[in-house]
């Protein structure tokens, strides 16, 4: 080191022969510590020289630079070609980082081109002040013949046709690896579509099940109360029924062979009840079919069965005769409009009844 950056220093190499020159390339060292910036010891300021001889007063100057601090990048100082043999870069200002810390002239390679071709290759550095052996970053011993073995601090140099060459070489691999990951993408994308197409048919055909298969049978549940219904509609209409107009027939006969009696009016009257009622509970266990009669015509007839005794009259208006109630409000109905007519029958003493159904809008009265 130096204990300023202007005291000059130089490095020279003896080609072997005469041979064309045409530029210089100087390979910036590797910093010894981490506290240090890059660029360690590459002068501010330096001189190309060219000589034939090597003698005191042969040198010329081939190129001047004044350079900022290039960091890890090669610097290559190109000039008009020249024969030499020998070839000299002198340091005019040394590269000094901080104040209290030396000047060095510091670097990891020096080639002297002949276009690509490192004319300095294995050749001994000299200089004239004498260079201090170091110990390299990693441990390394570093020595003047590293000036010229052709490896820079990250590995082997090579010519800049090799490296464009090799750049270019990586150019392609790396596109075409864009290209594969591409296509990879494209794929597992396609994949991706499909297995969410899938799931989303999976999806659909579970919700379908969950939906359909209730509804399905609920439906089959029905058809089959259905059928429950019907037969014992049809059980009541044809056993209880055919029961109850018997008695009816066998009271009318008694009547007729002994005459009348408040028993057999008493019997006579229960069963004419009871068939009513029969006749509504099958009417309310066959919701539909072509043989039921509407809401408003079973009141009709069992007002016609309930008050055969009376002045009665029944009346509705048009839309009243075509209007149906759902099957839990034609039960309870029912039911109501029985209790109505035995408490009539019963507690009214009664010799007139007129009944009016209407319906308007949403009202059914």
């Amino acid at each position: 080191g130096r204990a300023r950056a202007d005291e000059a220093t130089s490095l020279s190499v003896d080609l072997g022969s005469d041979s064309l020159v045409d530029s210089v390339r100087l390979v910036p060292a590797k910093k010894p510590t981490s506290d240090l910036p890059s660029g360690f010891g590459f002068p501010r300021k330096f001189t190309v020289l060219t000589s034939r001889t090597g003698e005191a007063g042969s040198w010329t100057a081939a190129a001047e630079r004044e350079m900022q601090n290039p960091g890890h990048n090669p610097v290559q100082v190109t000039f008009p070609p020249v024969q030499a043999r020998h070839v000299r870069v002198e340091a005019t200002e040394l590269w000094k980082v901080y104040p209290d810390y030396p000047a060095f002239f510091a670097l990891s390679e020096l080639e002297v081109l002949s276009g690509e071709t490192n004319l300095a290759a294995n050749k001994g550095i000299q200089s004239l002040d004498g260079m201090m052996p170091l110990i390299a970053p990693g441990g390394r011993f570093w020595s003047a013949v590293a000036l010229s073995d052709g490896f820079g601090p990250d590995g082997r140099l090579v010519p800049i046709r090799e490296w464009m060459t090799a750049l270019d070489r990586r150019l392609r691999i790396e596109t075409r690896l864009h290209l594969l990951q591409a296509e990879a993408d494209k794929i597992v994308e396609s994949w991706r579509n499909v297995g969410l197409t899938a799931l989303i048919l999976l999806s659909l055909a579970a919700t379908f099940l969950i939906i359909f298969l209730p509804i399905r049978y609920r439906l089959q549940a029905n058809r089959e109360l259905v059928k429950v219904r019907e037969r014992i509609a049809g059980d009541l209409h044809d056993e209880v029924g055919s029961n109850l107009g018997s008695i009816q027939m066998i009271v009318d006969l008694a009547e007729g062979r002994s005459g009348p009696s408040a028993e057999l009016k008493r019997i006579q009257r229960i069963a004419a009840e009871t068939v009513s009622a029969v006749r509504d509970i099958v009417w309310l266990l066959r919701p539909t079919g072509d043989h039921r009669i509407g809401t408003v015509e079973h009141l009709r007839e069992t007002s016609s069965i309930m008050l055969e005794t009376l002045d009665w009259k029944f009346t509705a208006n048009e839309e009243a005769w075509h209007f149906e109630l759902p099957e839990e409000m034609n039960r309870d109905l029912f039911l109501y409009f029985r209790e109505s007519l035995h408490n009539i029958m019963r507690h009214a003493k009664a010799r007139t009844v007129e009944i009016r159904a209407d319906k308007s809008d949403s009202t059914f009265r």
